[in-house]
């Protein structure tokens, strides 16, 4: 036994954003969302579109993660909302909610950077015996040096006293990944409880996949005419050639 079953779907009219009203507090983090209105997705007189909401809650924590707040997260994004069924309009209020423990949120600033390039998952816990050389505000840690220090510096955008943004961690993690030598990559953050104010140690965890890799290949043909042949071939690749995370 079947059944056809037609759907008739009433769409009406959609419904437009008749005014979008910004946070206007005297905070720092109202301040910054105000500063950057111009890339935001709600728009007057455009469609509302839920999609739309969802977007700008993503987009107004990249900025202010980018701005230090390294706690901040879109749940602390709502909207209050407003509709007006005679002309199908709706105002849209965007509220920055603070946390419920502080007055405010707090912006977060870089200490030390520790990398360890050998790391094995408990991060500076870790009681296996390891070096550590200092190169400025950097710690490179590890059993035995496998790298050169530039190597591993060079991918870090990392920088003492400076803000703590989203971005630095996701450009670091990036270039060790394009590397192709760590099997995993991990950036951890720690409050650092010696020095005044909120400071962040960073930790980034880095696991050396395996230094060599074999591969082979081979196939047998046989022609129309009845020729048989066959062919091979063996690849061999190193990693980390020059203790420059360089492949051959």
């Amino acid at each position: 036994k079947r059944a056809t079953i037609r759907y008739t779907i009433n769409t009406d009219l959609p419904w437009h954003i008749s005014e979008v009203e910004l946070p206007k507090g005297h905070n720092s983090c109202d301040s910054i969302v105000r500063e950057r209105r111009a890339g935001s997705l709600l728009k007057k007189g455009a469609r509302y579109d839920v999609t739309n909401l969802k977007g700008e809650r993503d987009r107004i924590e990249g900025i202010l993660r980018n701005s230090g707040y390294f706690t901040f997260n879109r749940e602390y994004v709502t909207f209050d909302m407003d509709s007006f069924p005679q002309d199908r309009t709706v105002r849209i209020k965007i509220n920055i909610n603070q946390p419920s423990d502080t007055s405010q949120h707090q912006q977060f600033y870089i200490n030390n950077i520790y990398v360890i390039s050998d790391y094995s998952g408990e991060g500076l816990n870790d009681s296996t015996r390891r070096d550590t050389i200092a190169v400025g505000e950097y710690r490179l840690i590890a059993k035995k040096v496998k790298f050169r220090k530039k190597v591993l510096l060079d991918a870090i955008f990392f920088k003492q006293n400076d803000l703590y943004t989203k971005d630095a961690e996701t450009s670091t993690i990036n270039h060790f990944s394009q590397m192709g030598t760590f099997k995993f990559i991990n950036v951890d953050y720690v409050l650092n409880k010696d020095r005044p104010g909120n400071y962040l140690d960073v930790v980034i965890g880095l696991t050396p996949g395996k230094k060599h890799a074999w591969g082979y290949t081979a196939e047998v043909n046989i022609s129309d005419e009845g020729l048989f042949g066959t062919v091979g071939s063996l690849s061999f690749l190193d990693k980390n050639l020059t203790k420059g995370a360089d492949q051959l």
